[in-house]
C-alpha cells in the first residue's frame, strides 16, 4: 500500500509514532482460539493472518476491522456477529 514512496512511507511513520495504531501480543491461549479459527473457516480459507486479526478485535473489544481481504464479509466475531470494514465504500 505504502510502494517505493518514502513520502508516503515516512507519513506512515509519523502517524503510527503519534499514537494512531498500538500492538498488541498473542499469547498461548490465543493461538488456541487462532487454530479453532483456521479450521472453523478450513473451506474459505482463513489463514494466519486473517484468524489472528479476528482474535485480536476480540482481545480489543471491537467488531471494527482495516482490512483488503473480502473474505471478512464471511468471517464471524467469536460473539457471532459481523465485522465492520472500515475500508469498506473506500475501495471500489
Amino acid at each position: 500500500m505504502l510502494d517505493d514512496n518514502k513520502e508516503r512511507q515516512l507519513d506512515f511513520i509519523e502517524w503510527i509514532k503519534d499514537g494512531a495504531i498500538s500492538v498488541v501480543d498473542i499469547s498461548g491461549d490465543d493461538f488456541a482460539l487462532v487454530h479453532k479459527y483456521m479450521k472453523k473457516y478450513a473451506d474459505t480459507p482463513m489463514d494466519f493472518a486473517d484468524a489472528s486479526l479476528v482474535i485480536l478485535a476480540h482481545k480489543l473489544g471491537t467488531k471494527s476491522i482495516l482490512t483488503l481481504d473480502s473474505d471478512f464479509s464471511v468471517y464471524r466475531t467469536i460473539e457471532g456477529k459481523k465485522f465492520d470494514n472500515i475500508l469498506k465504500g473506500i475501495l471500489v
